[in-house]
């Protein structure tokens, strides 16, 4: 007997349509050491995948007779229906309304026999409506398989040629299966009748129960409570399969929960949104036990930050979850083991898979806080995000969330900070984003926006940081962000921006960081910026800028970063270098600056990185530049530098670690007192290259040199 055989995987369409996708079965069937159907006879777990196929072989012509009635043919079966008339054959249905139906027909006693994730059910028949329904039509309803066919004929056969009664029920459920099998594989071309004719599949653990449970007073107060408050479409507490998280959190209020809050209880709400929202992201209602435990899902995802969650511990006692405070309480008491109005839900980084329920947004009324970055959240933003009216921070940074922005996010007028950053967002950028006036910081970094920047973002005139790298954004940057006056940190780069930089941008005075690089931009850096006196971070490399460095963008004494490499950048560098008393790191290579290096660079005692490689810079290395002794990297390289060996104050720069001077026109040697910094317990230096390719013939003679050319 082979192993136990996987059920049937569902693919993402057929769960859409609570239908067995045809073309999936017939290959399950045939996968050698796999199959469709696992049962259960008695507690034991027994597999009939070789039953099946000799079923197959042995009844061919009974099962094939009742083809038709599978595959459309009406009350189908010809003398498989007449045969099997006889009171007492055993039959097969789908969905019969009873739990448990058993019934004895001569020796054999046919009990409900339950396949994982399908509940089917031999018993006795009683009349013709048993074998065939009651219908003409073979849609069958969702209490039937297509036309409730029944192999009579087959069943006949078997029950008289087998020895045993385990062998012939045993058999009888293989055929079963095998019918369906041969059924649909024949009728795949006929896909809307099978369609519409399978029913619905039955969870054993959520829907097993399920008229019990739409009968259940409680359960139906509970769900009209939930429709007539419109956190929840009606569609998502439609009893299918695989159950919605809407569903199955009505459920767990039903019975489950062991709290039992009264149906009009002012939290109930409150209680089923997390419940949902677990239920969404976790995959299923854990057990008390498995919550001390510690256990994951069957897939092994599980929530890291979890204590009290789905318990019948007062949501306000959820980790990560807080409340208005607790009455009578301090205002600062919001986490303690009561219900009330959640107010921050804060589970960042917590291994959180799944999609985000509407009722998060719609049901959660004084949410005020909802922080789940660097988690594993999919699926699209819902609509209903602009619901939660008093949300002031709204963070799922580093996710997988994609889909389109819903415009109804302009609703949230409270919103101070808007991160969603590092997702797979698609589409443009809401204008609707624009009447967000108090929001401060707003990052849509690191997504797949494809817009234009949006003008009206001018109108958001408390904001601190705006966010938008990362992105295929198109068109200029609208000289209207000039505006937003409170501006620290914009960084626009890495998109597909064109024109020129807005000179407009001036007027940002507070404004502390600026990344406008790897975009298209095209003419110089205005002048203008050096109104920017808290400057310290412009980056504007990989670019398409031209013109020339205008001497006043080296008063700005707070600069401490400045990138503006890759690009066509001409002129000489001015003497006014030394305005830049803050700054650390000079990138300027890959351009086509011209001219002497001015020995005010070593004025520059903070310098720490000087990049100007691959221009056309000539004379001789500024003696002075030996002053900058917090300098680690020095890349001169492929340029016109020309002069007799390095100037000797070279020997005070301990802390300098790489050294780049090749591809220049400078002769002579690398001094001893250089070739010490090279040694651990004078200097830091590891790399240092030279022309001192080609022996005695080379521009220079270096015997510590790293790398000659």
């Amino acid at each position: 007997m082979l192993g136990a055989l996987a059920p049937v995987e569902l693919t993402p369409e057929a769960r859409r349509l609570n239908r067995i996708d045809p073309k999936a079965l017939p290959s399950a069937l045939a996968a050698p050491g796999g199959g469709l159907f696992t049962a259960y006879e008695e507690g034991e777990r027994t597999t009939y995948l070789d039953d099946i196929r000799n079923a197959v072989g042995k009844v061919g012509t009974a099962v094939g007779s009742t083809l038709a009635g599978i595959t459309g043919g009406g009350g189908g079966g010809g003398d498989g229906k007449e045969n099997s008339k006889n009171k007492g054959t055993p039959a097969f249905s789908w969905g019969k309304k009873k739990r448990t139906h058993s019934s004895s027909a001569g020796d054999m006693d046919f009990k409900t026999t339950e396949f994982k994730n399908y509940n089917i059910n031999l018993h006795a028949v009683e009349n013709d409506e048993d074998l065939f329904g009651s219908g003409s039509e073979n849609t069958g309803g969702r209490s039937g398989f297509p036309g409730q066919v029944m192999l009579g004929t087959a069943a006949s056969a078997i029950s008289s040629s087998c020895d045993s009664p385990a062998k012939r029920k045993r058999l009888l459920i293989v055929l079963a299966a095998a019918a369906i099998v041969t059924g649909i594989a024949v009728g795949a071309g006929n896909r809307e009748v099978l369609a519409n004719s399978i029913p619905s599949l039955t969870s054993s653990h959520y829907n097993q129960d399920l008229e019990r449970l739409q009968n259940n007073p409680r359960f139906e107060s509970i769900r009209s409570r939930i429709l007539k408050s419109g956190v929840t479409e009606e569609e998502d507490l439609l009893p299918v399969y695989p159950p919605s998280a809407q569903f199955q959190a009505v459920e767990w209020l039903t019975d489950g929960d062991e709290r039992q809050l009264r149906v009009d209880d002012e939290y109930l709400l409150q209680r089923y949104a997390l419940a949902t929202f677990w239920i969404s992201t976790y995959g299923k209602v854990i057990e008390q036990s498995e919550q001390h435990r510690g256990d994951g899902d069957a897939d092994g995802a599980m929530w890291t930050k979890r204590e009290n969650w789905m318990s019948r511990r007062g949501i306000c006692s959820w980790e990560g979850v807080e409340c208005h405070h607790r009455p009578g309480g301090h205002y600062s008491e919001t986490h303690y083991d009561e219900d009330n109005y959640v107010t921050i839900i804060d589970l960042a980084d917590n291994a959180i898979k799944g999609t985000l329920p509407q009722e998060l947004f719609a049901a959660l009324e004084d949410i005020k806080m909802i922080g789940l970055s660097s988690n594993e959240l999919s699926g699209s933003l819902p609509d209903a995000v602009g619901k939660a009216e008093k949300l002031m921070n709204l963070d799922l940074n580093s996710n997988s969330i994609e889909g389109t922005l819903p415009t109804s996010i302009g609703n949230l007028r409270a919103l101070k900070k808007l991160e969603l950053g590092d997702n797979a967002i698609t589409g443009q950028i809401p204008r609707e984003l624009g009447e967000l006036t108090e929001l401060e910081e707003f990052a849509l970094y690191q997504n797949n926006f494809v817009s234009t920047i949006p003008v009206n973002l001018a109108k958001l005139t408390q904001l601190r940081s705006l966010y938008l790298d990362g992105n295929a954004l198109t068109g200029s940057i609208p000289p209207s962000l000039g505006e937003i006056s409170s501006l620290l940190d914009l960084r626009l780069r890495d998109n597909e921006l064109t024109s020129t930089i807005p000179p407009g941008l001036s007027n940002l005075e507070n404004l502390e960081v600026l990344y406008l690089d790897t975009n298209l931009l095209t003419g110089s850096i205005p002048f203008q910026l050096s109104k920017l006196h808290k400057l310290e971070e412009l980056h504007v490399q990989r670019n398409e800028l031209d013109g020339t460095l205008s001497p006043s963008l080296f008063t700005l004494d707070s600069l401490v970063q400045f990138y503006a490499d890759h690009n066509f950048i001409g002129g000489t560098l001015p003497q006014e270098m030394s305005g830049l008393k803050s700054i650390q790191q000079i990138y300027l290579f890959e351009n086509a600056l011209s001219g002497e290096l001015p020995s005010t660079v070593g004025e520059l005692s903070g310098l720490e990185r000087f990049r100007v490689d691959s221009n056309m810079l000539t004379g001789a290395i500024p003696y002075e530049m030996g002053n900058c002794l917090r300098l680690r990297h020095l890349s001169l390289e492929k340029n016109n530098f020309h002069g007799t060996g390095l100037p000797e104050s070279f020997d005070k720069l301990i802390n300098l670690e790489k050294f780049y001077f090749h591809s220049n026109n400078i002769r002579g040697e690398v001094s001893e007192d250089i070739c010490k910094l090279l040694t651990e317990d004078l200097g830091s230096l590891s790399e240092l290259t030279a022309d001192c390719d080609g022996g005695e013939e080379a521009k220079m003679q270096c015997l510590c040199c790293t790398e000659c050319h």
